[in-house]
């Protein structure tokens, strides 16, 4: 849990190699193992958190918005299962609140699952309906703006993709997505 607090991701990493995600020992529980399917997340190893992901909610029970959304994260990161992935959405967007914030978490998930699956016009619609809720917190509606952008520039329509792109900084100016935006409209720019 101290290594949790402190953020030292690399650490818990390495305790969730040496554990055996379907033998628990005696000591470990569902928070311990959040922590370490959580180190696994910080770390970018997808596949191997979506696998403690999938025993906290399957073995385990859990059925938190927190560790559904989490494990449907991790599902739809790894890309091996869509239609797993699209299970694990479900179920979180089930258990959601009707707060926005929440809807626009899954919502986010939703269109990152569709543009794996190359159905960039739904995606699109998606996630639109996020960047135009007012409600909704700059800093997602930031990252759904870039990833409408992400979806022109996967069709190679370059042009709608920087104007996408350069519409991130105006709804969120300060955000961590503006870096990025400006990044793939150069990368864009290029292309043209």
């Amino acid at each position: 849990r101290w290594a949790g607090r402190e953020s030292k991701w690399s650490m818990l990493a390495l305790a969730a190699e040496s554990e055996s995600v379907l033998h628990p020992t005696p000591s470990r529980n569902s928070a311990v193992e959040r922590l370490l399917a959580e180190s696994l997340m910080q770390q970018g190893r997808l596949k191997d958190a979506a696998r403690w992901w999938d025993y906290l909610v399957d073995v385990r029970g859990e059925s938190d918005f927190s560790t559904l959304l989490r494990c449907a994260e991790a599902e739809t990161g790894a890309g091996t299962d869509a239609k797993k992935a699209q299970r694990r959405i479900e179920a979180a967007k089930a258990v959601a609140s009707p707060s926005t914030f929440q809807q626009a978490l899954v919502s986010l998930l939703e269109a990152e699952l569709l543009i794996r699956r190359s159905d960039f016009n739904r995606s699109r619609a998606t996630l639109e309906k996020v960047v135009r809720d007012q409600s909704i917190e700059k800093k997602l509606r930031g990252r759904a703006q870039w990833l409408i952008g992400e979806t022109h520039y996967l069709q190679k329509q370059y042009s709608r993709a920087i104007e996408a792109y350069r519409t991130v900084e105006t709804i969120d100016p300060l955000g961590s997505w503006v870096a990025a935006s400006l990044i793939q409209a150069g990368k864009s720019f290029e292309h043209l």
